[in-house]
C-alpha cells in the first residue's frame, strides 16, 4: 500500500511542475505553466505529506506536452502520451497500460497546476501545497531546466523487450 501510495504521490510530482539545457530563474508558476506547454522542461521535484505517518519523496522528470520520464521513490515511468510504461526494478514488476481521454493526474497533469495554494518562488525553486480529500501534499521543485521540444518521440517510450526473463510484465492495454 505504501508502495502505491508512493506511486500516486510520484506521479503527482508532475504537476508541479535527463536532458541538455541550463537552469531557469523561473519567476513563479504561471512561467513554468508556459515553459510546460512551449518547451522540453526537467526539474527536480520533491514532495511531504503531514498525516499521522508522514509521507516523502524526491524523483526528476523531464516533460514535453503532454509526454514525459519521471523517476523517483524507486519507480521510472515513460509516457507517450497514449502509452505509460511503470517500472519497479525492485520488485522486477512493470506495467503497461494505454493513457486514457478522461481527465487524470497521470495522463495530463498540466490542468491540475492551478490548484496549487501558497506558492511561493524565489527564483531558483517553486513550492506550493495540492489539498485532495482533506490532505495537504507539499511540493518543491527545484533544477529547473528548459530546452527545444524533441521530434524524436523515442526518448518517451519504453521497449520491455530489453527486460530480463525474471520480470513480470503486465501488459493492461
Amino acid at each position: 500500500m505504501r508502495r502505491l501510495l508512493a506511486y500516486l504521490l510520484t506521479a503527482f510530482g508532475l504537476l508541479c511542475t535527463s536532458v541538455t539545457g541550463q537552469n531557469r530563474v523561473v519567476a513563479g508558476l504561471e512561467e513554468l505553466t508556459r515553459l510546460l506547454q512551449s518547451s522540453l522542461v526537467s526539474f527536480d521535484y520533491s514532495y511531504r505529506t503531514d498525516d499521522k505517518v508522514a509521507v516523502t519523496g524526491k524523483g526528476s522528470i523531464t516533460v514535453q506536452g503532454k509526454m514525459y520520464v519521471m523517476e523517483g521513490d524507486g519507480l521510472r515511468i515513460w509516457c507517450d502520451s497514449v502509452t505509460r510504461w511503470t517500472l519497479d526494478p525492485e520488485a522486477r514488476e512493470a506495467y503497461i497500460e494505454t493513457v486514457s481521454d478522461s481527465p487524470d493526474i497521470l495522463s495530463n497533469p498540466l490542468p491540475y497546476i492551478n490548484s496549487l495554494t501558497g506558492v511561493k518562488s524565489d527564483g531558483n525553486s517553486i513550492s506550493g501545497t495540492y489539498s485532495s480529500q482533506g490532505k495537504d501534499i507539499r511540493f518543491t521543485i527545484t533544477n529547473i531546466r528548459s530546452s527545444e521540444r524533441r521530434s524524436d518521440f523515442s526518448f518517451f517510450r519504453f521497449d520491455p523487450a530489453g527486460l530480463k526473463k525474471d520480470w513480470v510484465v503486465t501488459d493492461l492495454r
